[in-house]
C-alpha cells in the first residue's frame, strides 16, 4: 500500500500548492492592472473633454475676433474716422482728376 504522507506526495502537494499560490498572486495583479487602466482611461478621457471644451471656446473667441477685425477695417468706419478726427473731406467734382492705364 501506498502511503499517502510519503515524501513523493508531499513534494506534490507542495507544487501545487506553491502553483496555486503563483496562480492567485498572478490573478491579483492581473485584477489591479486592470482596475489600473480603467482609472488612467478615465482620467485621460476627462482630459480629452477638458481640452475639447476648451478648443470650443477658443473657437467662438477666434470667431468673435474675426468679425471684430473685419469691422474695423469697413469702409463707412474708416470713412466716419477720416471725416471726424482727421477733418478729411471728400473732393468736388472740380478737384477730382482721372488717372488712365495706358
Amino acid at each position: 500500500m501506498k502511503n499517502e504522507d510519503s515524501p513523493a506526495n508531499t513534494t506534490g502537494k507542495e507544487f501545487y500548492l506553491w502553483l496555486v499560490s503563483l496562480l492567485w498572486v498572478a490573478c491579483f495583479f492581473t485584477a489591479m492592472a486592470a482596475v489600473y487602466s480603467s482609472f488612467e482611461s478615465r482620467q485621460a478621457m476627462q482630459q480629452l473633454e477638458l481640452l475639447r471644451r476648451d478648443a470650443d471656446r477658443m473657437s467662438v473667441i477666434s470667431g468673435q475676433y474675426m468679425l471684430e477685425i473685419s469691422s474695423w477695417g469697413a469702409y463707412s468706419r474708416v470713412e466716419k474716422i477720416a471725416k471726424k478726427e482727421l477733418k478729411m473731406v471728400s473732393p468736388e467734382t472740380a478737384q477730382t482728376v482721372l488717372v488712365y492705364r495706358r
